[in-house]
């Protein structure tokens, strides 16, 4: 699918899951370079970002929006960028370059767009408007980790196990898109400078700082998740040995009461239990309920219960 905005000097086409016609049609419109051309029409695991004779070529993957989903795939964004002209490529919806691309679309309309002279203040303004998105994304995360937080003290410590690992593994998948930007972003703050002239350094590293204040927020929150996660274990433990103590008090209490179980069920001809109506049984009943109210204080008096 492929969508073309023009305003003033500027071209943007978007392709998404582009075709080899599509690819082919763009490569000769801009004089793409043929190996670009060829990039495009699979994924790549690895963001870099690549300077040629009339464009820079950039490719970045993001973290899919509502990470519940913990489907462990990121989405990659294409961005050829040029004086006149600023090609994007993915290969699945991408939300906010839909909005983005209904904003510009309005904007050019209403001549009320200033996005400055080249391609390159339109990539700025859109991987501003998608790093800012991804912040906002990342508010629901922190509504997530409030109410992991006020589960866990509550004594929910075993219904947060699972939504602990359903946020951890979002945070990861989080974390791995974004991991990488940092280098590639400082490497197209030079690569721009050179491309686009000085001006525009200031420009890209706006972007970088966008990016950092994005990787901080994920950072910090998989940090309070960690601590989350201790800290829901550590009263899980605590749960566990409460009940494995109790449980051996009372196996170590009702010890005396087998034994004297097992005596009263002795058949022998010299036992002097033959009749519990003479006494004896009486006795064994009252010494085992000594032994086992014995026990109990010491437990008590060892704080054990």
């Amino acid at each position: 699918m492929q969508f073309t905005h023009t305003y003033k000097n500027i071209t943007w086409t978007n392709l998404e899951n582009p075709t080899p016609e599509e690819v082919r049609t763009i490569m000769e419109k801009h004089d793409i370079h043929p190996v670009i051309a060829e990039e495009l029409l699979s994924p790549n695991m690895r963001p870099k970002v690549d300077l040629h004779k009339n464009c820079l070529y950039l490719i970045l993957h993001f973290p899919q929006p509502s990470q519940t989903t913990g489907n462990g795939k990121s989405q990659e964004v294409d961005f050829i960028i040029g004086k006149d002209f600023l090609i994007t490529t993915h290969y699945e919806s991408i939300d906010p370059i839909h909005t983005f691309s209904r904003m510009f679309e309005v904007n050019s309309i209403l001549d009320k767009s200033d996005i400055g002279t080249h391609g390159g203040f339109l990539f700025f303004y859109m991987i501003r408007d998608i790093y800012r998105n991804l912040g906002l994304e990342l508010e629901e995360v922190d509504k997530d980790l409030l109410y992991i937080e006020d589960r866990i003290f509550a004594g929910q410590e075993k219904r947060m196990v699972e939504k602990i690992s359903l946020s951890n593994r979002a945070l990861l998948e989080t974390k791995r898109a974004l991991r990488f930007h940092s280098k590639v972003l400082e490497s197209l703050e030079h690569g721009g400078a050179a491309f686009f002239g000085n001006g525009f350094e200031y420009y890209l590293r706006s972007v970088s700082n966008e990016y950092h204040k994005v990787y901080d927020i994920v950072l910090g929150q998989k940090e309070l998740l960690d601590d989350l996660r201790n800290t829901n274990d550590a009263l899980l433990t605590n749960r566990t040995n409460d009940i494995m103590r109790i449980l051996t008090i009372i196996a170590f209490t009702v010890t005396p009461i087998n034994l004297a179980t097992q005596l009263l069920a002795m058949n022998t001809e010299v036992s002097f239990l033959q009749n519990i109506s003479d006494g004896p049984f009486f006795i064994i009943l009252g010494l085992t309920s000594i032994v086992a109210l014995g026990m109990y204080r010491y437990f008590r008096k060892q704080q054990w219960i």
